[in-house]
């Protein structure tokens, strides 16, 4: 396995992320060697690669995510004590899906999978990669949370979903995704 984690592309400004992950040019003889490329990558990087890729990617609930980005920076140490409400409303913290995937659709993708259907996408990604199932222990974890999701109010769910509409229709798609994969490979 590959780790391609050194971009750290939401660090930088978009043209420049961007710019970055178009000018990559993967090395065939590199990837060879390798499996899997596993990381936090803008996906367009590997899109002109001279092997043929297959993509696979996982996708949480965006009001989830952001609740749980937002705890993680602050657990950190970071995020210079900005509140909730401003943290949701900072462009680098918003509708972090369609910076990842930007210029590459969703649907190019050979397996999406949701983390909050973790066993069914679990099943369906072993089916399609022709791997043995094993869905695995959460492993990062919150430890200051109780249960598998975050309680949101709704008025913060709605602050949320204004800020991350991009993200919201990319996770739409993803679910429907996986529910076709499921449905072709009848599992």
């Amino acid at each position: 396995m590959l780790l391609d984690y050194a971009d750290r592309p939401l660090a930088h400004e978009t043209g420049e992320r961007n710019a970055g992950a178009l000018a990559f040019a993967p090395d065939g003889e590199l990837l060879s060697r390798y499996d899997c490329v596993h990381g936090h990558f803008l996906a367009i990087k590997y899109a002109g690669s001279p092997r043929p890729i297959e993509f696979a990617v996982w996708l949480r609930d965006p009001v989830q995510r952001l609740v749980s980005r937002y705890h993680y920076g602050k657990r950190q140490g970071g995020l210079a004590g900005l509140t909730f409400t401003e943290f949701c409303e900072e462009e680098r913290f918003r509708n972090t899906y369609a910076k990842y995937l930007w210029n590459f659709d969703i649907d190019r993708c050979d397996f999406v999978g949701i983390t909050e259907e973790y066993a069914r996408s679990v099943g369906v990604f072993c089916r399609r990669f022709g791997q043995a199932a094993n869905a695995g222990a959460a492993w990062n974890a919150n430890p200051r949370k109780a249960g598998t999701q975050y309680d949101v109010t709704p008025a913060t769910r709605r602050l949320i979903e204004r800020a991350n509409e991009e993200d919201l229709a990319i996770y739409a798609r993803g679910k429907r995704h996986l529910a076709r994969l499921e449905n072709r490979l009848r599992c």
